[in-house]
């Protein structure tokens, strides 16, 4: 996990071995599901998705009400 300040406390998660290894080099990992992972995240705690690759994906079901993720989703703004 990371503090990153005003941006929040994030953690970042690997779609594959080889993903894991250009971003970190060498290392210890698990595996797991999704669903599984994100009962594990705390409170609070943003996930990102393969950092380093153009398709990066943010998920902030930890962070933000299921309301917000949706409005985000669907471009609107809280009115």
């Amino acid at each position: 996990m990371t503090e990153l300040g005003d941006r929040g406390r994030w953690t970042v998660v690997f779609s594959s071995l080889e993903r894991l290894a250009m971003h970190a080099g060498e290392c210890d990992s698990l595996s797991t599901t999704g669903d599984d992972f994100m009962e594990l995240v705390p409170e609070g705690v943003a996930a990102m998705l393969d950092p380093d690759d153009e398709h990066r994906f943010p998920v902030f079901s930890k962070v933000l009400p299921v309301d917000s993720v949706a409005r985000m989703w669907a471009g609107k703004s809280r009115d």
